[in-house]
């Protein structure tokens, strides 16, 4: 049920507050923007705290490890290709 999600959601954000201003992306470091709770939307639990772009990126990637390790092959695939023309 949508309600039983959105009362667990409500709960967990609780559990953890929003960082203060100038905490790094736990993916990429930045400490320039207020970051965004990143979550499992499956089973709504806290992963941690991500800039607006890593988390927007992680998700467009398909939310798991599988999307951003085939991003991650891809580049390696077009490296390898570029420096055996360069």
């Amino acid at each position: 049920c949508f309600c039983e999600l959105q009362k667990q959601y409500n709960k967990l954000r609780k559990e953890y507050p929003t960082p203060e201003p100038g905490t790094p992306c736990e993916c990429c470091g930045k400490t320039d923007e207020i970051l965004q709770w990143d979550h499992c939307h499956e089973t709504q639990s806290h992963r941690g705290w991500l800039c607006s772009n890593c988390n927007t990126g992680i998700g467009k990637l398909g939310d798991n490890l599988e999307g951003v390790t085939n991003a991650v092959n891809y580049l390696l695939q077009v490296d390898t290709v570029e420096d055996d023309r360069g």
